[in-house]
């Protein structure tokens, strides 16, 4: 896609830039998590193990007490994205 789109490549990838380390009120780890949560949901093998060692480097275990602790935190927004019930399981199998 890189190649064939080279314009529309760059676009998508400042907009993933902005988003995942852009100003925002979600740390980078928390961003991370969400978008592995997000990948995981839609069953993106290759977003998912991309978003979650990320989210570790930064600091959020996925499948950790603290992932558990910071998604029950950020359930308003994961129920927004549709993600509140798929979270639960995610973390109860460990990521």
């Amino acid at each position: 896609m890189f190649n064939k789109y080279p314009v529309r490549s760059a676009l998508l990838l400042r907009l993933t830039d902005d988003i995942l380390r852009g100003e925002s009120p979600f740390s980078v780890a928390e961003r991370e998590m969400i978008f592995a949560f997000g990948s995981a949901h839609n069953a993106c093998d290759f977003c998912y193990d991309s978003h979650k060692p990320v989210a570790a480097a930064f600091g959020i275990d996925v499948g950790s007490e603290e992932a558990r602790q910071t998604g029950a935190e950020l359930l308003p927004t994961i129920g927004y994205l549709g993600l509140a019930e798929r979270l639960a399981s995610l973390i109860d199998a460990g990521g």
